[in-house]
């Protein structure tokens, strides 16, 4: 049976008609308030991403000027101190064999034994120095790896003192047996000195120096100083 007239007509449009999405559409302007939301939320990831890195690199900077460039300074000064002084100890003790032939050597030997003495003060403060800067780096450290490596640099610094000191006393015995004009005695005195060199900061290895008994007593070295000014 055919359809015809009126009947058709509507037939057809219901046919063309789009046939209705499930759910309600969003209006543009919701879209767009979506939109901007999604890009505050990643704006503000980014900027928190930034912010941690901004503090991080603010704290290693921080670490660099008040730890490491501070302990830089004064292991290098010490490095070259301790060579200075190991200088002016040749000098005196080349001095120091001439005199038992040459008068004329007592005057340089009594001024380079004078540098020898100002250095190994030098020293000295400086390796204490040294021991407190690294100390306070590693209480005031911001990680573990950061308080290990301030470890090293504090144990290293005394196993040097330990070294220091034991060179610093053979030195002074040399010293006072060539004031002494005990020449030979001297000379054997400056070849255990030089058996007992100054270890470069650079070169050391991590010892553990804490026992009393393993570094000479500090008013025993000044004993030493006192009477290599007044012999």
């Amino acid at each position: 049976m055919s359809v015809t007239g009126p009947e058709a007509a509507e037939i057809g449009k219901a046919e063309l008609a789009p046939i209705p999405k499930p759910g309600r559409s969003l209006s543009v302007g919701a879209k767009i308030s979506a939109v901007v939301v999604l890009c505050l939320v990643a704006l503000s990831g980014v900027s928190t991403m930034a912010i941690t890195q901004m503090q991080k690199i603010n704290t290693e900077i921080e670490g660099i000027a008040e730890r490491d460039i501070p302990l830089t300074e004064i292991t290098s000064q010490i490095t070259v101190h301790q060579l200075e002084q190991a200088i002016a100890f040749e000098r005196a003790a080349r001095y120091g064999e001439e005199m038992h032939s040459h008068a004329t050597a007592r005057p340089n030997f009594e001024f380079t034994v004078h540098a020898f003495e100002k250095l190994s003060n030098k020293v000295n403060n400086e390796i204490k120095a040294g021991e407190n800067l690294a100390q306070h780096a590693i209480d005031t450290a911001k990680s573990p790896e950061a308080q290990k490596e301030f470890a090293h640099v504090l144990t290293a610094l005394e196993t040097i003192e330990h070294h220091h000191a034991s060179y610093e006393k053979h030195a002074v015995e040399a010293l006072l047996l060539f004031k002494a004009d005990k020449t030979v005695a001297a000379i054997d005195t400056v070849e255990k000195s030089r058996q007992r060199k100054q270890i470069p900061i650079t070169n050391s290895k991590p010892l553990s120096m804490k026992s009393s008994n393993s570094r000479p007593m500090p008013h025993t070295r000044q004993r030493n100083m006192k009477n290599l000014r007044s012999s």
